[in-house]
């Protein structure tokens, strides 16, 4: 066996671990293999299983991309389990285990860690670990697409990038693509750093998690203060797939909704504390705040304002609405 058998990709960012992947097929000489993406958030379909198992008598070889990986349960590794334990020349998958890092170590699950293939992974150096793009990586992930793109910076113009791109491959790519044809593939001047959209200032998934927890309130009115252009209606949608979400949990459809294990625990307590009452408050707010802005009684920023300070009364351990639901 020349190469891995499998491969682990823990990343939160898809991008670089899917870049990660290609790095690896071209150093084994499967470069110009077909890479077939699948997510372990929703229910494998049976062309995954019939790929895992290919042996590459009409077909050729297949690497296999599963996203999401980290939402696998124990029924589902048990599944695994058998497949993993032995070689398939034509078929190579990499699952991506995306849980954010905490403390800048991946938090991953012991339903993953105590299983067999896991432990041979991490001892054959099959298992990759990357923080994704971070103050710390982003330089040097920006030099290596600055140089495919065959673009320069100099060093002010370097560290105003650095600065102000996005902590996400795919937009961060966006951005260098706008770009590139300002600067007609040359040196980028400080005059197009003007079309460059700023890394936003307010991180969702930790403003929603800040509101419903009741903490960092100090810190949560800084971001929200110093927010810009899109964030109402980037956290409007947030909100509204996390209330879909909830009430289902809250109805006892836990199947209905695609999440990891660790995120729907987290959405079930939060439902409980809200109950129905307070889950329909939330869309109240949410509605309140996208019609004021489209009737134009509001700017977004000022609607962004009402619909937080609503949101933390709302979540508030004051707050009637989050006595348990009887």
């Amino acid at each position: 066996m020349s190469r891995p058998a499998y491969t682990f990709l823990v990343c939160p960012d898809p991008v670089l671990a899917l870049g990660q992947a290609r790095e690896v097929l071209a150093v084994h000489g499967a470069a110009d293999w077909p890479v077939a993406t699948y997510r372990g958030d929703e229910e494998l379909p049976p062309q995954f299983w019939q790929d895992f198992q290919s042996v590459g008598l009409f077909g050729g070889s297949k690497a296999l991309f599963v996203r999401h990986a980290e939402a696998f349960d124990a029924a589902m590794l048990g599944k695994l389990s058998p497949l993993l334990a032995g070689f398939n020349e034509a078929a190579w998958p990499f699952f991506c285990i995306e849980r954010p890092w905490e403390r800048g170590k991946p938090k991953l699950l012991k339903v993953l860690t105590k299983q067999k293939f896991w432990t041979l992974a991490d001892k054959r150096k099959w298992v990759w670990r990357s923080p994704g793009l971070t103050d710390k990586t982003l330089p040097d992930h920006l030099r290596r697409e600055l140089t495919a793109r065959g673009l320069s910076a100099d060093g002010r113009v370097f560290q105003t990038l650095c600065r102000t791109l996005p902590h996400d491959a795919a937009a961060l790519a966006t951005e260098l693509d706008k770009l590139a044809l300002a600067a007609a593939g040359g040196s980028i001047e400080p005059a197009h750093l003007e079309l460059v959209t700023a890394r936003p200032s307010v991180d969702f998934w930790t403003l929603v998690s800040d509101l419903s927890e009741g903490r960092g309130k100090d810190a949560l009115w800084r971001r929200v203060l110093n927010g810009e252009s899109g964030m109402l209606f980037m956290l409007l949608g947030s909100l509204a797939r996390d209330v879909r979400a909830m009430q289902l949990l809250l109805a006892g459809q836990a199947e209905e909704v695609k999440l990891p294990p660790w995120v729907k625990d987290k959405k079930t307590a939060q439902a409980r504390r809200l109950g129905t009452a307070g889950l329909a408050r939330v869309l109240d707010l949410a509605l309140a705040a996208e019609l004021s802005v489209k009737s134009g009684h509001a700017t977004e920023g000022q609607a962004l304002e009402r619909l937080v300070a609503g949101l933390y009364d709302l979540f508030s351990p004051r707050s009637p609405q989050r006595r348990p639901m009887r």
